[in-house]
């Protein structure tokens, strides 16, 4: 993007900002402006200043700005408060109180400019890496997930094979008893058939000889 010089001022000299609270405002646009910040600001208290750093032969803002309350509980509800609103130029705004003072001498307030553009650009990638980091953790956790679903899926069906076997087991076995208990039954069935048969035998006999001896006697035979 070019730069018009043109419009370029030289830094005015620093307002008298002694004893006032400095919020640091990040993620402004481009088309940010004092007069959009003071306004949003002011709601929670007395606004002292608003400064907004210029890209360096330009009058295009760095992406950070300045916002100056008199009073320190009025910072504070307004950090809490703006932190994360987006403003009608369209981002969420990061708020937090400066750890840095603007200096006094308008030839410093350039190097200071810079450090605090390098330590943003440090932060963003910061933000970056964390998000890169937390995103590789998430898909970490959702592996696990997955891998804990399947090895229950697969516990679960082994379960549930066992116990067909165990169950296909023990019917085997009431059946194998049922057919024992059906051999012994038969058995001993046969073992009464056969004492019946014999008792029939051994009165078949006597009847015989019952008859020889009445023919003998009615016939006077000696036997």
């Amino acid at each position: 993007m070019s730069r018009d010089r043109g419009d370029y001022k030289r830094p005015a000299k620093a307002p008298n900002v002694e004893g006032m609270i400095t919020l640091k405002v990040d993620n402004i646009t481009y088309r940010s402006g004092k007069e959009e910040l003071e306004k949003a600001f002011s709601k929670y208290g007395e606004v002292g200043d608003v400064y907004i750093p210029r890209v360096m032969g330009s009058s295009e803002p760095r992406g950070f700005a300045f916002v100056r309350f008199l009073n320190r509980n009025d910072a504070e509800e307004a950090m809490r408060a703006m932190d994360g609103v987006e403003l009608e130029s369209g981002r969420p705004l990061r708020v937090q109180e400066a750890k840095n003072k603007r200096p006094d001498n308008p030839k410093n307030i350039m190097i200071q400019e810079e450090e605090i553009l390098i330590e943003t650009e440090i932060d963003t990638e910061t933000e970056t890496v964390i998000a890169i980091m937390t995103e590789i953790v998430e898909e970490e956790i959702e592996t696990e997930i997955d891998l804990e679903i399947v090895i229950a899926i697969v516990t679960y069906q082994e379960t549930e094979i066992m116990i067909e076997i165990e169950t296909e087991t023990e019917i085997e076995a009431e059946t194998e008893i049922g057919i024992a208990l059906e051999i012994e039954i038969a058995l001993k069935t046969e073992t009464v058939l056969k004492t019946e048969i014999a008792q029939e035998e051994e009165t078949e006999i006597e009847k015989v000889k019952i008859a020889i001896v009445t023919f003998a006697t009615n016939n006077f035979i000696e036997l």
